[in-house]
């Protein structure tokens, strides 16, 4: 059994060139995130904690220093192998929601089997079960644009989770939403967390973060601190 982190990161580094501007995003980050945790990723803007998740998640690369994901040296697999990591190792949810207005709840959520083994009535139970998980059973064939905010963002939830990813991200997930909805898309994020999936969370929310077991803190492009949470318990957020 692998007992290595899911994630460990030594020494990161990123840097944009831009002609003779270096700009460092991140400065020698140090950390690792264990299977099952919640954990917020917190910072001013600019801070790196977006460039952070990109790196975790597959979709930048690291300029220095080592990323290792499931005990595998990431800096060493190539584009294919990259590609094939994000789409089946990771989920991801964001802010703006990215779902095709005028496609369905389902076609929405079965966009990332499109490549993979599955056969249709495989790939349309996988996306059924996803959106059942986020209670959407009875928008399935709305069209997203009929939707309101909070089951756009339910929506992402479901078709980040169709792939039975090892890791979800989230990037400020309820920003876009009033504070009744967000709560409710932290009490789901919180409740798959408690059936076992990993959670990492960019957030400038403090009321957000409190539902993380544990907070990164990033300051220009630093590990400013990394603490242990007391995460709220589902229900309590905003009592």
């Amino acid at each position: 059994m692998n007992s290595a982190p899911l994630i460990q990161f030594h020494d990161v580094s990123r840097e944009y060139v831009n002609g003779e501007v270096v700009t460092p995003a991140l400065r020698g980050v140090t950390f690792q995130i264990d299977a099952g945790e919640f954990v917020a990723i917190m910072g001013p803007s600019g801070s790196g904690k977006s460039t952070l998740m990109n790196i975790m998640g597959f979709l930048d690369t690291l300029s220095g220093g080592v990323y290792q994901f499931e005990g595998r040296d990431v800096s060493m697999l190539e584009q294919d192998q990259l590609s094939l990591m994000r789409k089946e190792k990771v989920g991801f949810i964001f802010q703006a929601f990215n779902l095709l207005a005028k496609s369905t709840v389902l076609q929405n959520v079965l966009l990332p089997t499109v490549y993979g083994r599955l056969s249709r009535q495989e790939r349309v139970d996988r996306a059924k079960e996803a959106i059942a998980q986020v209670s959407m059973e009875h928008r399935a064939g709305y069209k997203c644009s009929q939707l309101s905010g909070g089951e756009k963002q339910r929506v992402a939830i479901a078709r980040a989770l169709v792939n039975d990813p090892s890791i979800i991200f989230a990037d400020e997930p309820t920003g876009n939403l009033d504070s009744k909805t967000g709560t409710q898309i932290l009490e789901i994020l919180a409740h798959l967390n408690e059936a076992g999936r990993t959670v990492v969370m960019v957030t400038h929310e403090t009321e957000a973060a409190k539902y993380a077991s544990r907070i990164l803190r990033v300051r220009d492009g630093l590990l400013e601190s990394d603490t242990t949470n007391g995460a709220l318990r589902r229900g309590e957020y905003y009592k």
